[in-house]
């Protein structure tokens, strides 16, 4: 094999990974498992072939949430939490119908700052 076939083979596993199964009625089954969120695995799909995609993740990254964070003002309040408690408050505005919603959940937390907040994570998705 050359070079270049062993770079896409190698490559073809950072984008999916491939299996086989055996039907009841004795056809095969290919599975095409999503390994690459970008890569959009959709054109490998065909008779007897399943795909199964990744789901995309309810959180954005961490440079992202923080500077959600900084923007609606809730920096300094955040600044002495772990990541989870920052994950936390990113899918609780998602999840939250009103700011007051959410203003339950963080007494603590100036109301209009967590409004803002809400606001930008909403318009993030």
């Amino acid at each position: 094999m050359s070079e270049t076939k062993h770079f896409r083979l190698i490559s073809l596993t950072f984008i999916a990974v491939f299996w086989t199964t055996t039907a009841s009625a004795g056809q095969p089954i290919y599975h095409v498992q999503q390994v690459d969120p970008n890569f959009d695995v959709g054109a490998m799909a065909g008779p007897g072939v399943q795909i199964h995609r990744i789901p995309k993740s309810a959180l954005p990254s961490i440079e992202t949430r923080d500077r959600v964070i900084h923007e609606a003002g809730l920096q300094k309040d955040a600044s002495g939490w772990d990541e989870l408690d920052k994950d936390l408050l990113y899918l609780r505005a998602q999840k939250a119908d009103t700011p007051d919603a959410l203003a339950k959940q963080y007494p603590d937390l100036e109301p209009k700052n967590l409004g803002a907040f809400m606001k930008l994570v909403k318009r993030a998705r």
